[in-house]
């Protein structure tokens, strides 16, 4: 399901997965998380499932060793 939450979710997920902007990710979602419209709860919970499941897919680095 496409929602406003999950679109938002994504959104910080790419940014969380970028070095430069790692730091600006968690503190975009604790400000959403504390809007008191209720709208972003668990928003934070929601981010680190899915950058957890990013990191999965990511593949391993190449090993340039050669073989024996």
């Amino acid at each position: 399901m496409d929602t406003l939450c999950q679109r938002q979710v994504e959104h910080v997920v790419q940014w969380a997965q970028n070095p430069g902007t790692v730091d600006y990710a968690k503190h975009r979602a604790r400000e959403l998380e504390a809007c008191q419209s209720g709208l972003w709860t668990g928003l934070r919970a929601a981010v680190r499932a899915q950058f957890g499941q990013a990191k999965v897919l990511v593949s391993e680095p190449l090993n340039l060793k050669k073989p024996r």
